[in-house]
């Protein structure tokens, strides 16, 4: 443990008889490590469902717990950076973080927060129907005739969505299209600052 600790040894003679003269004992300290700093949390850039976190190296650390939400300890190892997946979208988390050496532990940090934003949700609905067959299931279809129309839903917490790359509406709409040799592709994926949804093709 940490502080201040005396160590003592003797010395004993062939009658194991210990002699005042053979007598030791010294002081020593035993510091802990201090606690990291810089200690950071950020959304994945994608967008899904982890946290980042980040933190400074420390003088005198062999290792570094991680703690959300209290008490729940999610690392446990030697590195200065952790992806704690597994989160839930629109959740804010909390985290604290402690160095250890050799079972001697610094204090803990000041608490840190961060929050799994909400990617687009749900996956954008894109249906396509062909005039002359009515609707179908999906984008990808041979169609009876060569004009057909797509439409989609409202994505929500979307900020942007994209139709085969070109900018469509995020509340929802419809295009009539050609389709060469009666047959067509189309893929609709949708944005938010966190991120990006599953594309629906």
């Amino acid at each position: 443990t940490s502080g201040a600790h005396t160590i003592s040894a003797y010395c004993y003679n062939s009658t194991w008889t210990p002699s005042t003269d053979s007598w030791y004992s010294i002081g020593v300290t035993v510091n802990p490590p201090l606690t990291p700093t810089g200690f950071g949390v950020g959304a994945s850039s994608q967008g899904n469902n982890w946290l980042n976190l980040w933190w400074n190296a420390s003088t005198g650390a062999t290792s570094y717990q991680v703690y959300r939400n209290g008490s729940t300890l999610v690392y446990d190892g030697g590195g200065t950076s952790f992806s704690d997946t597994g989160l839930t979208f629109g959740q804010q988390y909390s985290y604290t973080i402690k160095a250890t050496n050799n079972g001697v532990s610094s204090a803990l940090s000041s608490t840190i927060y961060g929050t799994v934003a909400n990617a687009p949700n749900p996956t954008p609905d894109l249906k396509v129907a062909a005039w002359s067959t009515g609707a179908s299931n999906g984008p990808t279809e041979t169609y009876g005739g060569d004009t057909y129309t797509l439409s989609w839903g409202s994505v929500a917490n979307a900020s942007s969505c994209t139709l085969d790359g070109s900018g469509v509406a995020v509340s929802g709409g419809s295009t009539t299209r050609t389709a060469s040799n009666r047959s067509a592709s189309h893929t609709l994926t949708c944005t938010n600052s966190t991120g990006q949804s599953v594309s629906d093709s």
